[in-house]
C-alpha cells in the first residue's frame, strides 16, 4: 500500500501519490496526473512530500558508497545515507538515480549491490562511444562514396 504523498518512481520518473483507493493516482513532473497499477510505480520515500518541484539536485560521494559496497548489499534508504549523509525526498531521489545510471550500482530499493569494479571506469568511457561511432561511420560514408 503507498501512502498519500510518497515519493515514487513512474518509468524512472518522480511521481506523488495523491491518491490510493480504490485506485492509485500519480501526479507527474509537468503537474498532469495519471491512474497507475502498483505494479508500475517504486516506491522512492515514503513521504510525506507535497511538491516534486521541491526536489533538488545533490552531490554526494558515490565513488566512495561503491567502494564500501562492494561486498555488501544495502537498501536505498541506506545508499542515500551513504552516498548524501541523510535520507531525505531529495536524497533518495538522487540515490535512485544512481542505481538508474547503473555505473555504481544495481538492484531494487530493497537490495541494492554495487557494480563491478570495471563498470564504473568502463560506464563512464562508454558514454563517449556513440559518439566516436557515429564519427568514425560518418568518415567511413565519406571514403566510400567520395564527399
Amino acid at each position: 500500500m503507498f501512502l498519500k504523498h510518497s515519493l515514487v518512481a513512474y518509468k524512472n520518473r518522480p511521481a506523488l501519490i495523491i491518491e490510493n483507493s480504490p485506485d492509485l493516482q500519480i501526479e507527474l513532473e509537468d503537474g498532469r496526473t495519471q491512474n497507475v497499477r502498483s505494479k508500475d510505480i517504486i516506491l522512492i520515500h515514503p513521504g510525506p512530500v507535497l511538491n516534486i518541484a521541491h526536489l533538488e539536485p545533490q552531490s554526494g560521494d558515490a565513488e566512495t558508497a561503491w567502494e564500501l559496497l562492494s561486498h555488501d548489499a544495502v537498501t536505498l534508504r541506506e545508499l542515500a545515507e551513504l552516498a548524501f549523509g541523510r535520507f531525505t525526498p531529495s536524497t533518495a531521489w538522487g540515490a535512485w538515480q544512481l542505481i538508474c545510471d547503473s555505473l555504481y550500482f544495481q538492484g531494487t530499493p530493497d537490495c541494492i549491490t554495487a557494480c563491478s569494479t570495471l563498470a564504473p571506469h568502463l560506464g563512464q568511457k562508454l558514454l563517449f562511444l556513440p559518439s566516436l561511432v557515429l564519427q568514425w561511420g560518418q568518415a567511413s560514408f565519406r571514403r566510400v562514396f567520395r564527399c
